[in-house]
């Protein structure tokens, strides 16, 4: 995919003049085309701005002989230029190099220079710079001529008393014929450099100070050389200001059959330092992936300073990118017999392009009087706004974009124009939206547009004129998204006072719809109704179409109505007809079912006998429910029992505790030792018959649990 999307931008980007028409054809355009180029520069003669806020600039011209072009451009687009620029000069000539300033810092490239101008150096330092140059010092009526030995300080007193004061002179010593002369500098009326290195390299560093003054601009020069009149041209990609479209949308008469009139504006600005002068000028629409590479700023590697040791650097490292597929031929949509620009095919591999052509099958009219039977509407006799205006762009689709195509378009640097490039007789309905949350009492007005042509409309605002007995009316604004070829839109564009509209009903339902048991669960499907009923009243004289959008409910099913007209990712609409003087009811049934489980293990009896009493619980998953509940009531009963013989046991052990110590005190072969003897043995058959049963309750017990655990995670009930 982002294969197929490089293809395409670039061969909309360089997609123009295909050469090879012939010696002939060759011959006919330079000679067209050689009066039209300057001795130094090759116009622009093609704009490719894309709506992701770059342009592709393409310059064509002849050159005769060595050729040095000029182009300046803002220092921010230089990394750009650097990134993307293709150049040709065809015929037999070569291209022999792309000249520009750095960007070195300019106290760091004037410190290149043989004579240190950075820091805004003084006079003094300046001469000390040049020791051992020829200079000559005009001091009044006397010019002394020598070589440079040196510069030294003095330091004098001046004034007196409370103004007294040391200052720092210079003096500059100068080996003349006659010997060693101190020449203090203040007296110095002129100083004239005999070495012309030393003149030249001062001259370079000045024009360096004075091109550093102006950081926003820089020049770049494209080198052509070679023998007679030749073809050349060049390219480059640069940040622009994104191209815009503005809509209007014409409407009939309400009662009318007849199509709505679309005429949609570009607007183009031209911020570069060159003129358009019969540019061909393409408006493509896509987004192309796109980044800055800081290109222009110098990069220093900072390294180690070793002693002895040599420090091995590492290579910068190139990453190849995938194959790519071949570009796709290049189309022209004028229709005019015209030589098209180099595509980039034509640089690298010499291959050539195809042209194809396209008419545009605009509807609108291109002149008349205004009246009715001008217009095309039957009975109108509005001011017909299209007259006159018809879309001077061809359209086409390049890979995954599409782009309008103009020719001949003229606009000054820093200028900006409206470029018509849609003029479409378009097919729409009217009617009525109405969402409760953009607006609870009333309906907005608004169309139904279907984009039947082969235009892809890009996204942008409508101003809506409507057609009244008084004419054209200004109706409303709107605002689109784009609108691929086949597609429709809704959009909106004033308030419906004549529709009144209202949500009269908005519950919320949850209601028990079903159960089964599986896995020792008690399943519970429970159903989720979401109930919005919409009242709509028409109080105007004709019948309405409304379309309602209510919210679609994630995860939930649409149950009324059976059907909607459309659907987005997050609405529903339902297109209602209501008639003139009359009501109308949009009821919206979304539904939802959700499980929920419940353990049979841990449940209450009273919840279980709960959900026996539940007319939506079938009566298999009751039965079930009810022995699950019959066991565990026995289970209950059987622990109620065994708790009552711990209770006996523990009485029986008590009592036997209390013979025993009457027995430590009764006479001994008394009676009475022999009745207790005798009560302590009952209580001792007692208490084993207590034991045994106690025994025999808990293991009928851990059987019972153990048989209704079996029972509730085995039994399975849909």
């Amino acid at each position: 995919m982002r294969k197929a999307m490089v293809a395409a931008v670039m061969a909309v980007a360089v997609a123009g003049v295909v050469w090879g028409q012939g010696a002939a054809d060759k011959t006919e355009w330079v000679k067209e085309n050689v009066a039209k180029v300057g001795a130094a520069e090759v116009p622009v003669k093609r704009v490719v701005l894309f709506s992701s806020g770059v342009g592709f600039f393409e310059h064509e011209g002849v050159a005769e002989g060595n050729l040095a072009t000029p182009m300046r451009f803002e220092t921010a687009q230089i990394n750009d230029v650097l990134k993307s620029l293709v150049v040709y000069d065809r015929d037999g000539g070569i291209v022999r190099n792309v000249t520009y300033a750095a960007n070195d810092p300019v106290n760091k490239t004037l410190k290149s220079f043989q004579v240190d101008l950075s820091g805004n150096p003084p006079l003094a330092d300046i001469v000390n710079q040049i020791r051992g140059a020829q200079v000559g010092l005009v001091l009044g009526d006397e010019t002394v001529e020598g070589t440079v030995l040196g510069v030294e300080s003095k330091d004098r007193v001046v004034g007196k008393g409370d103004a007294e004061k040391t200052v720092t002179t210079w003096t500059v010593n100068v080996i003349t014929a006659a010997g060693i002369r101190a020449v203090a500098l203040e007296d110095v009326r002129k100083l004239d450099v005999k070495d012309e290195k030393i003149k030249t390299e001062m001259n370079k560093a000045l024009a360096t100070l004075a091109q550093a003054r102006d950081q926003s601009k820089k020049v770049m020069t494209v080198n052509f050389e070679g023998v007679g009149k030749r073809r050349v041209g060049m390219g480059y990609l640069v940040e622009t200001p994104v191209w815009k479209t503005s809509y209007r949308l014409m409407l009939p008469d309400a009662t009318s059959k007849d199509m709505a009139k679309l005429q949609g504006w570009a607007i183009v600005e031209n911020q570069t330092d060159n003129d358009w002068t019969d540019v061909e000028l393409s408006l493509v629409g896509g987004r192309p992936l796109g980044f800055i590479e800081l290109l222009y700023q110098p990069l220093y590697n900072p390294r180690p300073v070793m002693t002895s040791d040599i420090a091995v650097l590492v290579k910068p490292q190139m990453y190849g990118g995938g194959g790519g597929d071949a570009d796709k031929d290049a189309v022209d949509l004028s229709g005019n017999v015209r030589p098209p620009s180099f595509n980039l095919s034509d640089i690298t591999q010499g291959r050539t392009t195809k042209s194809e052509s396209s008419s545009n099958n605009s509807l609108f009219s291109t002149g008349g009087s205004g009246d009715s039977s001008d217009t095309g509407w039957p009975g109108r006799t509005m001011k017909d706004y299209s007259q006159g205006v018809a879309s001077v762009a061809q359209t086409n689709k390049i890979g995954e974009m599409f782009h309008y195509n103009v020719e001949k378009v003229t606009l000054p640097r820093q200028q900006s124009s409206m470029i018509p490039i849609i003029t479409e007789m378009v097919e729409f309905d009217r009617v009525s939206i109405y969402n409760v949350d953009v607006l609870a009492g009333h309906p907005l007005y608004g169309v139904r547009l279907k984009n039947k042509s082969e235009k892809y409309l890009l996204g942008g605002p409508i101003t809506v004129l409507d057609t009244v007995k008084e004419g054209t009316s200004y109706a409303g604004d709107a605002r689109i998204e784009d609108i691929p070829p086949g597609q429709t839109r809704l959009l909106s564009y004033a308030v419906d006072q004549e529709m009144a509209a209202a949500v009269v009903k908005n519950n919320d339902e949850l209601e028990l719809i079903g159960a089964a048991v599986g896995k020792g669960m008690l399943k519970l499907s429970y159903r989720h109704r979401e109930v919005k009923e919409y009242s709509l009243e028409n109080k105007g004289a004709r019948e309405k179409e409304v379309v309602v959008e209510s919210p679609m409910i994630k995860d939930y099913v649409l149950k009324e109505p059976a059907k909607y007209s459309e659907k987005t990712e997050t609405m529903y609409r339902f297109q209602v007809p209501v008639k003139a003087k009359s009501f109308g009811v949009l009821r919206v049934v979304q539904e939802n079912v959700t499980l929920a489980e419940q353990g049979l293990l841990r449940m209450d009896v009273d919840t279980m006998q709960a959900y026996m009493k539940e007319g939506a619980i079938s009566g298999k998953v009751k039965e079930v429910l009810r022995a699950v509940s019959d066991r565990r009531a026995t289970i209950a009963d059987m622990e109620v029992k065994y708790k009552r013989k711990q209770t006996e046991r523990s009485r029986l052990l008590e009592e036997q505790g209390n013979i025993r110590e009457n027995l430590r005190v009764l006479p001994k072969g008394s009676q009475s030792e022999a009745d207790a003897v005798a009560d302590l043995k009952a209580h001792d058959t007692d208490l084993k018959k207590v034991t045994k049963e106690m025994r025999e309750l808990q293991d009928a017990t851990e059987k019972a649990k153990a048989e209704y655990q079996k029972f509730v995670e085995e039994v399975v009930v849909e």
